[in-house]
């Protein structure tokens, strides 16, 4: 799945910190492609940004179009 990557809002980051959660990057992704890989009953838990692997933390349903997925890195 293609997407946007981005940074983790502020306000997001920093009420999940106080919680000792390290969120560590957004994508934003086409939610129709998110849906059809949860309907065939693989509920995506993890996402690969190059190197380095991600754990979903939550995902945001932005606008008809598109989902934004809050990520932390797996060590």
């Amino acid at each position: 799945i293609w997407g946007n990557i981005g940074s983790v809002k502020r306000q997001e980051f920093y009420a999940a910190a106080r919680e000792g959660i390290q969120l560590d990057a957004s994508v934003t992704i086409n939610a129709d492609d998110f849906r059809a890989a949860a309907e065939a009953g693989k509920k995506p838990e993890l996402c690969r940004i190059g190197e380095s692997l991600y754990r979903i933390f939550r995902t945001y349903q932005k606008n008809d179009v598109e989902m934004e997925l809050i990520l932390q890195e797996v060590e």
